[in-house]
């Protein structure tokens, strides 16, 4: 249904004229939907090759969608069971080119892109209850790692949906504890949802980072 192979990103240093690149190996093997929940299997799209069938069953690109539409159709093509193929290639067949000020890379879009992460979570755990009639651990892990990784930065500009998706995430892990920062201390003292919020406010406070 679907091939891809090694791509390559390059990017312009703090706005001067010298670039860096960085090479990307996505690995899509075992569970195809975990695998591309995890951020170090995002398949650029220019790099791969879809069977147009494919494209029709699940009715292409969700146009709805302004980032990472690529992934929710990725996403959806593999709750179809459709089969991710990898090219072996000594070097990346595709190279991109981050433009600052581009869609991806602008500040201003933070919060929508990580409005459209928890979006794909949130429809991919939709999916395994229904279709799965549960979520095992390997899926409540990698379930937890996006939303959580969203509630540090809901934490400190969008309380409403901080609460919203906290809620969410204790129900998959009831005594989720953070792996590191401020509030992997905090969580036994005050409880999850406070220690990320007065992380947060610190963080506000002090006008930089609290690790």
């Amino acid at each position: 249904a679907l091939v891809y192979s090694m791509w390559r990103r390059v990017w312009a240093q703090n706005g001067s004229n010298i670039t860096k690149e960085q090479n990307f190996k996505p690995l899509i093997e075992g569970d195809n939907v975990i695998s591309l929940l995890r951020s170090e299997n995002f398949i650029q799209i220019a790099s791969c090759i879809i069977r147009k069938s494919w494209l029709e069953t699940v009715g292409g690109f969700n146009e709805a969608h302004q980032l990472i539409e690529d992934v929710d159709l990725f996403l959806r093509l593999a709750m179809e069971g459709a089969c991710f193929t990898r090219v072996s290639t000594n070097a990346p067949q595709f190279t991109y080119n981050q433009r600052i000020g581009s869609l991806s890379n602008d500040g201003a879009n933070r919060k929508l892109f990580i409005d459209s992460c928890v979006r794909n979570a949130r429809m991919v755990e939709d999916y395994w209850k229904k279709e799965k009639q549960e979520i095992n651990e390997a899926m409540r892990t990698v379930l937890v790692n996006v939303y959580s990784n969203a509630l540090r930065y809901y934490a400190g500009c969008d309380v409403s949906t901080f609460e919203s998706l906290c809620r969410r995430l204790l129900v998959l892990s009831p005594k989720y504890q953070p792996a590191g920062g401020l509030p992997k201390y905090l969580t036994p003292l005050i409880g999850y949802p406070n220690a990320e919020l007065l992380s947060a406010r610190l963080r506000k406070i002090m006008g930089r980072k609290v690790v």
